[in-house]
C-alpha cells in the first residue's frame, strides 16, 4: 500500500532458530513491515511486528488493513496501528486503556478489523461496532454505511461501479488482490517486491 511517499508491504517470514532464544514449538514465523521510500525504492526500514508465531495463524490473518491519516492499521497476531514517521507503535492495549468500558471484549481475528472513511473500525465479542478516532483512539459507535441509490442512468451507474472498485483495491481487499499485489505506478510501470519461498524456489 501506497501512504504518502512510501510503500508499506507486510511479509509473513520464518525466523532463524535461536539456541539461546525462545523457541517454541511450532513459532517459526514473524511478520514484518517494509517500509520504502517512493522516491528511492533502494532505502527502507524494516519494522517486526510479530516477532514470533505460528505459520498458518500469520498467513492467513496478516493484512494492512488501511491508513486513518495518522497512523498505518495492520493485523499480524493482534491489530497495531503505526505512525510512519516516528515508527511508534500502538496496539489492543492502548485501545483498551483509553476505552475501558469495552473491557475483555476485543476479537482479535482480523476480519474483525477494518478501515472505513479514514478510521479504524473493530466489531467486538458482544457484536456492537465501534470506530477510533484517529487522534484520540476514543470509541465512538458505527452504523454501516447504507447502500448508494439505484443510478438513474448509465454514466451514474458506472461511476458508482469505479467507486466501489477504487474502494476495493485501496486497501488491498476483495479479489483483485490475488491478480495484482503491488502498486502501479502509472499506466505501464508497476512495482512489486521479490523474494525466495522456504522450499528453495523462487515466489
Amino acid at each position: 500500500m501506497r501512504v504518502g511517499e512510501l510503500y508499506a508491504t507486510l511479509v509473513v517470514l520464518p525466523r532463524p532458530f535461536q539456541f539461546l532464544g525462545n523457541n517454541r514449538r511450532g513459532e517459526n514465523y514473524g511478520v514484518d513491515l517494509f517500509l520504502h521510500d517512493a522516491r528511492d525504492l533502494k532505502r527502507g526500514a524494516v519494522i517486526a511486528m510479530t516477532e514470533r508465531g505460528k505459520d498458518i495463524p500469520l498467513r492467513n490473518y496478516a493484512r494492512i488493513l488501511g491508513h486513518d491519516g495518522r497512523r498505518l492499521w495492520l493485523f499480524s497476531h493482534s491489530v497495531f496501528g503505526l505512525n510512519l514517521q516516528t515508527q511508534e507503535k500502538v496496539g489492543v492495549e492502548e485501545l483498551a486503556r483509553v476505552n475501558p468500558e469495552l473491557g475483555g471484549l476485543w476479537v482479535m481475528e482480523s476480519k474483525f478489523f477494518k478501515i472505513d472513511e479514514g478510521r479504524l473500525v473493530a466489531t467486538v465479542g458482544d457484536g456492537r461496532i465501534f470506530s477510533f478516532d484517529p487522534e484520540s483512539l476514543k470509541a465512538s459507535p458505527y452504523a454501516e454505511p447504507r447502500p448508494p441509490k439505484p443510478a438513474k442512468d448509465h454514466v451514474e451507474y458506472m461511476k458508482q461501479i469505479e467507486l466501489y472498485n477504487e474502494k476495493m483495491s485501496m486497501f488491498g481487499v476483495g479479489p483483485e488482490r490475488f491478480f495484482s499485489t503491488g502498486e502501479k505506478l502509472g499506466e505501464v510501470d508497476w512495482v512489486g517486491f521479490f523474494g525466495r519461498g522456504t522450499g528453495g524456489g523462487e515466489g
